[in-house]
């Protein structure tokens, strides 16, 4: 799965896809809504997980520190994000509360939300149905919301240091950042970074900087038909001969040999 930055100038991201659905702690703006076909996936957060199983549903609100790993060898499921303006309806709510747990059972759920996922997939991307799209997300959003316990977002909560260090990788992955650029921009030691990265995050602070690079890499060389190096640059590396070995060392093959691969 390829994730989604803030960067996308359309409204709606959306997808149906049967694999191994791995995907480490990360972050965005917008909320993110994922329905299990078929199989188990476990949703985790820095301190807490969730499973969700056949015929569950989610909700990951805006700025969620947020993983994914497959529990199940492969994993059937439908997910959809979607840009601010399409949901206004409901934005105070997603910005301003969080959900104790972010799954709903299949047992709870309202039998026309598999459907009403399933549409989405179908116009992804298509920006010229946007009253459509908003139609359909707010329909999701009236039938799921009530039946979340949901929680104030305390200052507490807003200022977590994870989410502060995962919203510094987002923002600047793309940058020639380090331990020390970190450390520097949260106000706490490397050595503090590192643990942090580490401890809450799951993952070091390099290989998680690597990870945002090379996903953002595939989306390009997957949609663009910009050079191999000038995406080499555009991901913070300074030199192709770097690029082609991280991007080998994450995908088991070069760029070019990926671009056309997914071609």
């Amino acid at each position: 799965m390829l994730p989604f930055f803030e960067h996308k100038a359309s409204i709606l991201q959306s997808r149906r896809e049967c694999e191994n659905f791995d995907f480490p702690l990360h972050m965005h703006i917008p909320a993110e809504f994922i329905y299990i076909n078929e199989g188990m996936l476990r949703i985790e957060y820095p301190d807490c997980s969730f499973v969700l199983s056949e015929g569950d549903f989610a909700i990951i609100f805006p700025y969620t520190i947020h993983g994914y790993s497959a529990i199940t060898s492969t994993v059937d499921y439908t997910l959809a994000i979607s840009r601010h303006d399409i949901y206004d309806d409901f934005k105070n709510t997603l910005l301003q509360k969080h959900p104790a747990n972010p799954v709903i059972k299949s047992s709870d759920l309202p039998d026309d939300i598999s459907v009403l996922m399933n549409e989405l997939v179908s116009l992804n991307d298509c920006d010229e149905k946007s009253a459509l799209i908003k139609a359909i997300i707010s329909l999701i959003l009236a039938r799921t919301l009530p039946l979340f316990h949901l929680k104030p977002n305390t200052e507490k909560f807003k200022s977590n240091l994870s989410v502060r260090a995962v919203t510094y990788v987002t923002e600047h992955f793309k940058e020639n950042i380090s331990l020390d650029t970190a450390a520097d921009a949260l106000g706490i030691s490397r050595f503090d970074v590192s643990r942090l990265f580490s401890s809450s995050i799951k993952i070091n602070f390099v290989k998680y900087v690597n990870f945002m690079r090379i996903a953002y890499a595939k989306e390009l060389l997957e949609t663009t038909n910009t050079s191999v190096l000038d995406i080499a640059l555009e991901c913070g590396y300074e030199s192709l001969r770097t690029f082609n070995r991280v991007f080998k060392e994450y995908e088991g093959m070069t760029p070019l040999k990926y671009r056309n691969k997914m071609r």
